[in-house]
């Protein structure tokens, strides 16, 4: 049974012939509204196709909307049309290196004063820029800011821009290359040449849309689109996210009412949502009615789920449960996390044969990698973290790999389970008692708000908000930071206690 401003938007699907914005809060049935509005337009006798942001939700919307749509992530369809599985036969899929530009240009001793490795990095960086862009070619504005200040001169900014096209071209699927060929790489190429497939549809519904990208939103253009998302769920700027529902100017159909939780949880991410803003929702959510969801002083009992902002706390805290008898699960893969691991400690080692991962094997020593984790470059923050986990829990290592392998399925928990997510594996689940641990209060305290800037801060906000709306009965507050917030709302008194709603 759909609500009224579920209606609204399937009505408005069938009898319109342009694209469409669905602002949809957490919770707030985009998915049962998706596939009413997909069942509605086949019906009509036009061809549907769903775009899911990664292969979980594919998988997932493969089983809800059966045939009146298809199915693809933005990679899947360019993967299927370019046939990259004839390309993988003869290449891996994967990153591109500066290791990878100083083999296949020849590069040597110093260019313009720059180290080979310096010089090869800004060609990598600026084809990164570019596959997460609209840009039909490589120009100087895919040369991140950073790395113009490096290279100086407008000439060898033009040198970067002209090698960064070469090494596009030298990488294109089809081509007789021993390079990687990453998976932005040919997602790219595909929106370059005219996104071939989706002609053969008459509506695309593009979900978590809050978190496409530049090549997405260009490769859709002229076409008639549903957008579906939630700004207030944007966690992946960092990897070059662009939140289309900013982006796009079309007419704008709300869903605001949540069916997963009830009118406190909701309160609570409205707070969230404003102390971000400072200043008044345009769609703030509404909580179901039916639906008792409480603010609890004590961590629920077992079954319970922990949302962490941070991996190595998550695996802190793992080792503690475990040690009390508690059947702890890991939500989401973690096997990129263990082969880095694996990695890092083989380098350390100096057995470069075990070392698997593309990024470590970037590196020709671990003395190497150990000063790039200190500096400001685009990998240094996650290999800091590789490094601190490794050092830090390197008693337990071995007992830490199998756990990180482990595929854990976590809606069979049992009344003895933990689940523990990071708030970025939390998106697009749900579960009925949820912790959210305190180090986010690491990140949001005054000193490293202060540092964040403004994008950033709103990200971490939106990460709170992801967090406290994944509870359906109970949520507990760990940090002093959400705390706060709670407390300023007149959802918690200054003991922690709920106050009468």
């Amino acid at each position: 049974m759909l609500c009224e401003q579920q209606v609204a938007v399937v009505d408005h699907a069938v009898a319109g012939h342009e694209s469409l914005l669905v602002p949809a809060g957490a919770g707030c049935g985009k998915t049962s509204t998706l596939c009413a509005v997909a069942q509605a337009l086949s019906a009509a006798g036009q061809r549907v196709v769903y775009l899911a942001y990664n292969r979980a939700l594919k998988q997932e919307a493969q089983r809800k909307f059966g045939a009146t749509a298809d199915v693809y992530t933005a990679h899947g369809i360019a993967y299927a049309e370019l046939n990259i599985k004839v390309d993988t036969r003869q290449r891996q899929l994967g990153r591109i290196f500066p290791r990878h530009v100083m083999e296949l240009l020849g590069l040597d001793g110093e260019i313009a004063g720059l180290s080979a490795y310096a010089y090869a990095h800004a060609i990598v960086t600026t084809l990164t820029a570019y596959e997460q862009s609209g840009d039909p070619i490589v120009t100087a504005a895919c040369v991140p800011g950073r790395v113009r200040t490096e290279l100086g001169c407008d000439d060898l900014i033009e040198q970067v821009v002209e090698h960064a096209q070469d090494l596009f071209h030298a990488a294109a699927p089809g081509e007789k290359s021993r390079l990687p060929l990453p998976h932005d790489l040919y997602l790219k190429y595909w929106q370059v040449i005219g996104t071939p497939g989706l002609d053969r549809y008459d509506v695309v519904l593009l979900d978590e849309a809050q978190d496409s990208n530049a090549v997405v939103l260009a490769a859709l253009a002229g076409r008639r689109v549903i957008y579906v998302g939630d700004t207030h769920q944007q966690i992946y700027s960092f990897r070059g996210a662009v939140d289309a529902m900013q982006k796009i100017t079309a007419l704008e159909l709300p869903l605001t009412h949540s069916f997963r939780f009830g009118p406190v949880i909701a309160d609570l991410a409205n707070a969230i949502l404003c102390e971000k803003k400072k200043t008044k929702l345009r769609y703030p959510l509404q909580g179901y009615p039916r639906l008792n969801t409480s603010i609890v002083h004590r961590p629920p009992p077992t079954p319970c789920t922990r949302i962490y902002r941070t991996n190595y706390q998550l695996i802190a805290d793992s080792f503690v449960l475990r040690d009390s008898g508690l059947n702890v699960l890991l939500n989401g893969d973690m096997s990129e996390l263990a082969r880095q691991l694996e990695s890092v400690d083989a380098l350390a080692g100096g057995d470069r044969r075990l070392v698997r991962d593309p990024l470590v094997r970037g590196f020709k020593s671990y003395s190497s990698l150990i000063a790039a984790s200190k500096g400001n470059g685009p990998f240094a923050r996650e290999l800091r973290q590789i490094v601190r986990i490794l050092t830090d829990f390197a008693p337990r290592f071995a007992e830490l790999l199998s756990m990180l392998k482990q595929r854990n399925d976590c809606e069979a928990q049992d009344a003895n389970s933990v689940v523990l997510t990071t708030a970025h594996k939390a998106k697009g689940a749900e579960w009925r008692n949820v912790v959210v641990m305190g180090d986010f209060d690491q990140t949001l305290n005054a000193e490293n708000q202060y540092s964040l800037g403004v994008r950033a801060r709103e990200e971490e906000l939106n990460l709170l908000y992801v967090a406290v709306t994944r509870a359906t009965e109970n949520l507990n507050i760990q940090g002093e930071y959400l705390s706060n917030i709670a407390i300023r709302a007149g959802l918690m008194s200054r003991t922690g206690y709920v106050t009468n709603q």
